[in-house]
């Protein structure tokens, strides 16, 4: 620069790679303190991007930072960092409608369930001190294809004042770092609606390589009530500005049992 006699900012080797904010680049400058502000001052004109001057004894330095690596050979406009997040998660159930298959509430005919119901909601009249339901009440149900004792078991432990089970609802959640160049309309696509496992895996770009194996843990599970079907509810999701040029999007996904008259089949 000196030997030269040119007064001007020159640009050093760039470093560039990628970080848990995504990939960047990193520019750095040296020359004289005049031609080192106004090129900052030209890189202070763009909302979000860092920057950094170092003062010296007659040589300045700039160093910026940009939100992608052209020279790593990505696309500033799809630039993307991913991640999934799984959580565990419970809430309280209505007794008569759970719908865990392996216990005893799956064997229970609907027939069954709306006595239960009716007994507990409307309790019958006592006989010698006790509600005069008993195992022959439901073995003489017409035409039932329950299991009467488990019937009468359930309805003992509602009785008693169990009526109330604890049911897993995870929660899958996506998170995105992505430019504010990137197409992403689909994290609207379907919310509101819900998703079979296979649908999120298909078309919520879900990875195959995952610590965690959704389809497994959903495999098995078939609704035992005609009103109720298995899925994952997709909410709206939560959409941020970050600095440098930057979006975090965080979408989630409710699993459950859900009324598909009012929410439609799972697609």
């Amino acid at each position: 620069m000196i030997a030269t006699g040119i007064q001007n900012a020159f640009i050093q080797p760039k470093k560039w790679g990628r970080n848990e904010s995504g990939n960047y680049e990193g520019y750095h400058f040296e020359g004289p303190a005049l031609q080192i502000k106004n090129l900052a001052a030209s890189f202070a004109n763009l909302p979000g991007l860092l920057y950094e001057v170092t003062e010296g004894y007659g040589k300045w330095s700039l160093d910026v930072h940009f939100p992608w690596n052209a020279d790593g050979l990505v696309n500033p406009a799809t630039d993307t960092i991913e991640t999934w997040e799984f959580f565990a998660q419970t809430t309280e159930k209505d007794l008569l409608n759970v719908q865990d298959n392996m216990g005893i509430i799956a064997t229970l005919s609907q027939q069954e369930k709306e006595v239960i119901r009716n007994s507990i909601d409307n309790p019958p009249a006592l006989s010698n001190g006790q509600p005069d339901i008993t195992l022959a009440t439901f073995q003489n149900l017409p035409d039932d294809t329950g299991n009467p004792e488990n019937a009468y078991l359930v309805y003992q432990l509602m009785l008693a004042g169990e009526k109330s089970y604890p049911m897993p609802a995870p929660i899958l959640r996506r998170n995105i770092v992505t430019s504010s160049q990137y197409a992403l309309g689909y994290v609207l696509t379907n919310v509101r609606r819900l998703l079979s496992t296979n649908y999120v895996a298909l078309n919520e770009y879900l990875p195959g390589n995952l610590l965690f194996n959704v389809s497994s843990y959903t495999a098995n599970d078939v609704s035992t009530d005609p009103r109720l079907e298995y899925g994952w509810y997709k909410n709206f999701p939560t959409i941020q500005q970050a600095a440098m040029f930057k979006w975090r999007i965080s979408q989630e996904y409710q699993y459950g049992w859900w009324p598909w008259q009012l929410f439609g089949h799972p697609l």
